[in-house]
């Protein structure tokens, strides 16, 4: 009797069809479960930080952050949120783990990013301003130009910190928070390949929250 079995050209051809398939699979399987871990993330920073300057503006009894006690203050038509206040008021509500800079200092606060297209940039792109650590990682920066007349003041959240890739639209997102303590995505459309990535977290939100670029 004659046994059947492969032969060694047989389990090498084999392998090397499974190690192709498997170069091309899996890196896309990680990409996808990155952008799902960004996501995520993305949406949990902007619910604690809303629900922290909510609960700040509950307890103070008033509605928009220049009326408050700390904030509302000699309030004027060119007066500006101090990020360096800000955080502070919010440290009662959100465990930070480090606060740097107060975004007066613009060269103590430049930390490298990429754009979405690849161009290297800083946060004088995101834009510069105070940063604040959180336990989980990400990062809050704040703008100190934001204006309480025009109602807004400019922020971005790194929603893995230092971490790779650093990259607007990637893992870090802009946003304009309104007076009343909500985050608004920059409405720009500019969420595409050779773009800067500013719009990409109003994309994602109108996505249904998923990062399909």
């Amino acid at each position: 009797m004659h046994k059947k079995g492969f032969t060694l050209a047989e389990v090498l051809i084999t392998l090397g069809i499974i190690g192709v398939v498997a170069a091309i699979t899996i890196p896309t399987l990680v990409q996808n479960y990155q952008k799902v871990v960004w996501v995520n993330q993305l949406k949990k920073s902007i619910s604690v930080l809303e629900n922290s300057i909510h609960l700040y503006l509950a307890e103070e009894g008033v509605s928009k952050l220049s009326e408050t006690q700390e904030l509302g203050k000699n309030v004027s038509a060119y007066q500006t949120f101090n990020t360096s206040q800000i955080f502070n008021l919010l440290k009662n509500y959100i465990k930070f783990i480090k606060i740097s800079g107060s975004g007066d200092d613009y060269s103590n606060n430049k930390s490298m990013c990429k754009t979405l297209s690849g161009w290297t940039c800083d946060y004088d792109d995101v834009p510069p301003g105070g940063k604040a650590y959180l336990q989980d990682g990400s990062v809050f920066i704040i703008y100190v130009g934001g204006n309480v007349a025009y109602d807004y003041m400019d922020i971005a959240i790194d929603v893995n910190g230092d971490k790779r890739p650093n990259q607007i639209g990637r893992d870090i997102f802009k946003f304009v928070m309104k007076d009343n303590g909500t985050l608004v995505p920059y409405d720009i459309d500019d969420c595409y390949e050779d773009s800067y990535g500013r719009g990409c977290a109003k994309r994602i939100i109108e996505k249904g929250w998923k990062m399909d670029y």
